[in-house]
């Protein structure tokens, strides 16, 4: 169809340099096409799981994750401070709440000395 067609272009272009996902087309009416596009999706999480490409994509979300919520926390200047600490290897929840309970630690002890 000319809308997969068309998503096929755009996922392409958005791709870069790594390869685009597949598209497949399916109708939620009839039914037709979801065990093909399960199977497709099947396929490609167990590729990129075999390469290592999937254990990046999750690092770099739990980073980006772990930075926002630093912002959200403790403001864009905490975030800028401790983001570069952020490790990626860690769950994101671990070393978020480490370094949480850290800067409150601190700004608890710069607060005594006003």
């Amino acid at each position: 169809s000319r809308t997969a067609g068309d998503l096929r272009v755009a996922l392409t272009l958005a791709a870069g340099a790594g390869a685009a996902p597949p598209v497949e087309v399916v109708s939620a009416q009839s039914g037709a096409g979801i065990d093909a596009a399960l199977d497709r999706i099947g396929e490609v999480f167990a590729a990129r799981a075999a390469s290592g490409g999937l254990a990046g994509l999750r690092g770099r979300q739990a980073r980006v994750w772990a930075e926002r919520r630093i912002a959200e926390s403790l403001g864009q200047a905490a975030a800028d401070t401790l983001g570069p600490r952020l490790s990626g290897r860690e769950s994101s929840f671990a070393e978020i709440s480490r370094l949480c309970e850290r800067a409150r630690a601190l700004v608890h002890e710069s607060l005594k000395n006003i």
